[in-house]
């Protein structure tokens, strides 16, 4: 497992669309994640509850722990939520 998009009704996993199977790095997950998103902008991710399950490693190279989420993969996701109704995701960010 590393990156799946799931619906969650009851407690219980209905549906998953599966964003990448085999990077475990944090950062291109994100980055990856980000990229669908924008490529699937279509997607109605609108009824129930959905979960962006992201599996990844620690990195070892590093001092400080912590990765940083976009403010691009911030707003689509709150575009994709609804929470800002009158943006579509297809246009927060089109390139």
């Amino acid at each position: 497992m590393a990156t799946y998009l799931r619906k969650i009704v009851d407690e219980k996993v209905i549906s998953q669309i599966a964003i990448s199977e085999n990077d475990w790095n944090l950062d291109s997950q994100l980055k990856i994640l980000e990229a669908w998103l924008v490529d699937n902008c279509d997607v109605d991710l609108d009824h129930g509850d959905w979960v962006a399950d992201i599996g990844f490693e620690p990195r070892p190279d590093v001092v400080v722990a912590g990765y940083t989420v976009s403010t691009k993969l911030m707003s689509l996701f709150l575009a994709f939520l609804s929470l800002l109704s009158e943006i579509s995701p297809c246009t927060i960010y089109s390139e």
